[in-house]
């Protein structure tokens, strides 16, 4: 009995140790698993994720693409403002 806990503890570990290492080296894919599974926001440890908020944040830096385009292409430096 004292062998299966045993082994139970480390499948555990190793599945968590396995997702987190998922999250710092995969954030995206692990972001689009979760999307497919119907998850858009959760909380783990004390740190919040939501999709909406990566959603924004990728607009943003489109945005400013462009901005930053059209200023060089217009032939405005971007120091000049």
């Amino acid at each position: 009995m004292t062998k299966v806990k045993d082994f139970l503890s480390v499948l555990k570990d190793g599945l968590l140790l396995t997702l987190f290492l998922l999250l710092i080296f995969f954030p995206l894919y692990f972001n689009k698993m979760l999307e497919r599974a119907g998850f858009t926001e959760g909380s783990l440890m004390g740190f919040s994720w939501k999709q909406k908020a990566l959603e924004s944040k990728e607009v943003a830096g489109l945005v400013s693409a462009t901005c930053n385009k059209r200023r060089f292409t217009d032939g405005t430096d971007a120091g000049a403002a």
